[in-house]
């Protein structure tokens, strides 16, 4: 009856991987996990999934990223570090902006838009919006004053410190995907789903211009500094500059994928865009490319270029266009122990040779270190390790087991499916250890050598 229980443990912990759903095992990254017999976070080490938006400070002494992972992290760039964390409380993706004078990040998705006090950590709804195209959200005027924000193809002006809307502009049925302010404060531009870019007078509440050229999606748009042209990117794999007086366009191509964000950069003389997988710097006079990098730029100041690559945020030197700094965390699989009393958390890096860590619950640093895939799993009773691995010399696939202290190889079993592997785990008495591979979860029986296959009517 034990081992039935246990083994319906098993299947609820798996399940629980499957759907998203908080157990011991989490994926990609490792956050801190509050417990209430604790009372304070455990560890903030990174996000768990994919990165959504990423902005810099105006001050450039941090960085605010949000996540998949439904967490929005602030980090330290000096100290290379994440500092602070809140839970955003919601799937949607979230836009990000700071404040002009650094002391608030504000944060919207398809309902509300929220302000989170970076001294206080405290967080609050500010007022309901309602976005459907899934762009940009939120964008604060220069002066601090006031947030922009999309409404059902309605832009709202919103008073910050009076905490309701004072204008709106209605942009027909065309959802809006991105906005920006003019450096004076008194325009508005933004680019819709159909490709349009229309500019708007905030005084007279109108649209006084609309610049029509590309033939898909416009993802970003942005003012220059002297708030003379506009630079657009799209859906149509075009990057576009506007003249905003003379309405003329030079067009940028040669691009493979959308262009997902756009910049003016040096004083206005060359503009940085980027896709999902690369970015380019170009000279706006020239049209020639000055420097070409990995990764997704997310935002741009005055000294410095934020950049996310793989599962790393990278900042590079708008000066010398070399990076400068790098924020990384362990990826992939994390195992956080629930107890209390535990003193340890494992954590798998899928991206490095020595991918396996043993962490120090309190402050994350790295115990000990294994060489290994991104599944692992630690014995209840923390004495042992176990890991799958590729065994180049005798070119088999295997799950070693080995003495957490010491790493002395305790006992090898044989792998036939590596690669499809989803969670290792152990036992509750140490007797078996386990893993789950579509349909079938095969439990290996430690003492006998041998496996138990257990088979589920769905996949887990």
């Amino acid at each position: 009856m034990r081992a039935f229980l246990w083994l319906l443990s098993v299947l609820f912990l798996v399940e629980c991987q499957g759907s998203g759903l908080s157990a011991s095992v989490e994926g990609k990254g490792f956050r801190g996990v509050t417990n209430s017999s604790v009372g304070k976070p455990f560890v903030q080490m990174g996000h768990l999934f994919d990165i959504t938006a990423i902005k810099i400070s105006p001050n450039e002494k941090y960085i605010v990223s949000s996540s998949d992972d439904t967490t929005i992290k602030l980090w330290d760039i000096k100290k290379e570090k994440e500092i602070k964390s809140i839970n955003r409380d919601y799937l949607w993706k979230s836009s990000l902006a700071f404040s002009p004078n650094g002391k608030y990040v504000i944060f919207g998705n398809d309902k509300s838009v929220n302000i989170w006090d970076i001294k206080s950590e405290k967080k609050k709804k500010v007022f309901d919006i309602l976005n459907t195209s899934g762009g940009e959200v939120v964008v604060f005027s220069p002066d601090g004053k006031y947030i922009a924000t999309d409404y059902n193809s309605t832009i709202r002006l919103w008073s910050l410190k009076k905490n309701k809307e004072l204008k709106s502009f209605k942009c027909n049925k065309e959802l809006i995907r991105t906005i920006d302010f003019s450096p004076n404060g008194k325009y508005i531009v933004t680019g819709d789903w159909n490709g349009n870019i229309r500019l708007w007078n905030i005084e007279e509440e109108k649209e006084v211009k609309i610049f029509k050229g590309h033939s898909s999606y416009v993802n970003s748009v942005k003012f220059s500094p002297n708030g003379k042209y506009i630079v657009s990117g799209s859906d149509d794999k075009t990057v576009k500059l506007w003249n905003i007086e003379t309405e003329q366009v030079k067009t940028f191509k040669g691009y493979l994928y959308p262009v997902n964000f756009v910049n003016f950069l040096n004083n206005g003389k060359e503009i940085i865009t980027s896709t999902l997988f690369k970015t380019k710097i170009i000279d706006i006079e020239s049209k020639q490319e000055i420097k070409v990098l990995k990764g997704r730029v997310f935002d741009v100041s005055l000294n410095y270029i934020v950049l996310a690559y793989t599962d790393v945020i990278k900042l590079y030197s708008i000066e010398t266009k070399k990076e400068i700094k790098s924020f990384k965390w362990d990826t992939s699989i994390v195992k956080t122990l629930l107890k209390p009393i535990d003193k340890y958390i494992i954590s798998a890096n899928s991206n490095s040779k020595i991918g396996i860590n043993i962490r120090d619950r309190k402050n994350g640093r790295v115990l000990k270190r294994f060489e290994g895939y991104s599944h692992v799993a630690l014995s209840s009773n923390m004495k042992y390790i176990a890991y799958p691995i590729y065994n180049k010399k005798k070119k088999i696939s295997e799950i070693r087991i080995l003495n957490r202290e010491n790493k002395e190889e305790i006992q090898t079993l044989p792998v036939n499916d590596l690669g499809s592997i989803k969670n290792i785990f152990f036992s509750p008495d140490g007797k078996y250890i386990g893993y789950n591979i579509g349909k079938k979860i095969k439990l290996w029986d430690i003492k006998n050598k041998k496996y138990k296959i257990v088979q589920s009517n769905s996949y887990i």
